[in-house]
């Protein structure tokens, strides 16, 4: 399941229809694919497609610091406004204005720590 290049809504959308162990699964490949889709969510210039990635996917599921900073350590993030962490991952304005709204207490403290938030 390729989840950020194939058409992703019809399987979220249907997340509460799902048992519990299939939504388990679900999640868990969400999770699998997170660096992939933070990557192609970093890249895409297309609005709608980009706040969708972002509310259905990243908010909801971003939960893991360290896949956070592999991106944030990758040649991903090329802004001339980046900004350097204290670990010496890079990330720019935008990027930190969307991570602030994930709903992961990790990430946020990962942003917190990292960035002096």
């Amino acid at each position: 399941m390729d989840l950020i290049n194939n058409d992703f809504m019809p399987l979220i959308n249907s997340l509460d229809s799902k048992s519990i162990k299939e939504r388990e699964v679900i999640v868990n490949e969400i999770k699998y694919q997170m660096e992939h889709i933070l990557r192609h969510f970093i890249r895409c210039n297309w609005g709608t497609h980009y706040n969708t990635v972002f509310k259905s996917l990243i908010k909801p599921y971003l939960d893991n610091p360290q896949t956070l900073e592999v991106v944030l350590k990758s040649e991903m993030i090329k802004d001339k406004n980046t900004v350097v962490g204290r670990t010496g991952v890079k990330i720019f304005p935008k990027l930190m204005n969307y991570l602030k709204r994930v709903d992961s207490p990790n990430i946020q403290e990962y942003l917190k720590q990292e960035f002096n938030l």
